[in-house]
């Protein structure tokens, strides 16, 4: 009998243990500050449906914060846990707009499980069409996202796969996708994070409507989405300019990391670089407010 009471004794202590995680992808410490009584304040933010740090926060440190206000010393006050790339809450539903210089197209996201998502995309461009998505996300070794979808389309079934992963030293990401459409489309590139203030740069070689391609590309995020302008060259020397703007919109806010898949642009690629240490200071600077 004492057995089973201190088992379930145990259990209730972990439920309450993991109820004592916040997990939201923002901290207002001046709220945070209401409930802290000196000890640790455990953070792990989920970032598009997937968790990685743990932010262990001394609550001497939060009333210190407030009391200044300035975040600055808190971050180095914390106990910064890497817990490795794991999939976190299951994400809400989201409206995703994506306006580019071939084609343009909105989709509704309605997220299954952490793992699985259902998007129905419209797509205006030289068509107009739609067709319906259903994707399953699994991770591999070593900071690497890797994305399976199948898509219903013109009463035909296509498939794509694709993928990220993070350079060992994070300031930079590999990302690779292939799907069925057509004669096939295949892309392999590298992003670089940061190379000036909010902008990144990404260079993608490819295979795409039966001719390969080279295509840079400079990215900017800021409140508006997360916007890029290109130069995709084919052959013979022809030259394309691209450009276009992606935004998503979640129950939670506003999220711009997780753009259509378009193969033509590294701009519409997975990308990790909100998970990745090497933004890990710009992202609290962004995310703790008072």
């Amino acid at each position: 009998m004492l057995s089973k009471l201190f088992s379930v004794g145990v259990t209730l202590a972990g439920f309450a243990a993991a109820e004592d995680v916040i997990t939201r992808p923002s901290l207002n410490l001046s709220a945070l500050s209401l409930t802290a009584d000196g000890s640790f304040i455990a953070w792990e933010p989920s970032l598009h449906g997937l968790s990685r740090n743990q932010f262990r926060l001394p609550g001497r440190g939060i009333s210190d914060a407030v009391k200044y206000g300035d975040a600055s010393a808190l971050y180095y006050l914390s106990d910064i846990r890497d817990g490795g790339l794991r999939f976190g809450h299951q994400r809400g539903k989201s409206l995703q707009f994506q306006l580019g210089s071939d084609a343009s197209s909105i989709g509704y996201e309605i997220p299954i499980s952490a793992t699985t998502d259902f998007t129905l995309v419209g797509e205006f461009g030289k068509e107009a069409r739609l067709h319906a998505d259903v994707s399953y996300k699994f991770l591999g070794s070593d900071l690497n996202l890797n994305v399976i979808t199948a898509s219903v389309l013109d009463n035909k079934i296509t498939a794509r796969i694709e993928g990220v992963q993070l350079t060992p030293s994070e300031q930079a990401e590999n990302f690779w996708g292939a799907d069925s459409q057509s004669d096939g489309r295949y892309a392999i590139g590298r992003r670089w994070f940061g190379i000036a203030h909010n902008f990144d740069t990404a260079l993608a070689l490819g295979y795409a409507d039966a001719r390969p391609y080279l295509q840079g590309a400079v990215e900017l995020e800021n409140s508006l989405g997360r916007s890029f302008l290109g130069i995709r060259a084919g052959e013979r020397g022809r030259a394309e300019i691209q450009f276009g703007i992606r935004m998503k919109f979640e129950q939670s806010g506003r999220a711009f990391n997780t753009s259509p898949y378009d193969i033509h642009a590294p701009s519409g690629t997975l990308t990790l670089k909100f998970i990745s240490d090497s933004q890990r200071p710009s992202f609290w600077r962004r995310a703790v407010t008072f």
